[in-house]
């Protein structure tokens, strides 16, 4: 299964290496979103998801809406012509929140105690990019 790791590192949803997370972000938000999640927090109750809303005006343009949630409660949320970019825009605000969190202290946060495993996983061209906080 290790094949597949680093099967997709630049598609749109994927996060592989670390640049300043602000230029970076928009092409890379949900897979960055998820790999934080479950390798460097270990949480697998979390989601990610988005709706359409449809206009109030006959014949104008839906919205989309994307919110993220863990362990329940809406932590971000993102807004957007489409739902691709509602759910980009939506990881991306939750990504600004979760940044800098140490595992012990996200699991406090959102009274995560969830059974996953914590570890660092390393991105494209070797750089270490998961287990924020680590004394490594």
């Amino acid at each position: 299964m290790s094949v597949y790791d680093t099967f997709a590192n630049n598609h749109p949803t994927v996060r592989a290496s670390h640049p300043p997370i602000d230029t970076w972000i928009t092409n890379h938000a949900q897979t960055y979103l998820h790999n934080l999640m479950t390798l460097s927090f270990g949480c697998a109750d979390y989601r990610l998801m988005a709706d359409e809303i449809p206009s109030m005006v006959p014949g104008g343009p839906v919205t989309s809406i994307a919110g993220v949630m863990i362990h329940g409660e809406v932590v971000a949320e993102g807004q957007a012509s489409s739902g691709k970019n509602a759910k980009v825009k939506a990881s991306s605000n939750a990504l600004k929140m979760l940044q800098g969190l140490a595992p012990f202290e996200f699991r406090q946060q959102y009274h995560c105690n969830c059974d996953g495993e914590q570890k660092d996983w390393v991105g494209k061209e070797g750089k270490g990019v998961g287990m924020v906080g680590s004394a490594i």
